[in-house]
């Protein structure tokens, strides 16, 4: 059984590879994506699970960091927006269009 980054690479390449058969297909280059047959003997991608911050005290901590935080504007300004939403970026990101929220600078 591979390692899960071996397995990572494995569906990567497989993805990648049917993508080639996808073309080759429509250029009526082969007969059938072979690729698809390597699908279900692939092992199944681990689920990766993000740490949160769960422990109230550890919460007001973090909260602080955030506020005396002195870095870069828009790191500054991401890690405030991250803590009154409390979405992770992708989350964040992928709300856009689908609320009232908009880009900055957007005057649309």
């Amino acid at each position: 059984m591979p390692k899960p980054a071996k397995s990572e690479t494995a569906h990567r390449v497989r993805v990648i590879a049917s993508q080639i058969y996808r073309y080759a297909l429509f250029l009526n280059l082969c007969q059938r994506n072979m690729a698809d047959d390597l699908a279900d003997k692939l092992p199944s991608s681990l689920e990766n699970h993000h740490p949160a911050v769960t422990d109230p005290a550890l919460v007001g901590e973090v909260l602080r960091k955030i506020e005396t935080y002195r870095g870069d504007t828009v790191t500054n300004a991401a890690l405030k927006l991250s803590a009154l939403t409390m979405l992770r970026p992708g989350e964040l990101r992928h709300l856009v269009g689908k609320t009232s929220i908009t880009p900055i600078g957007n005057s649309n």
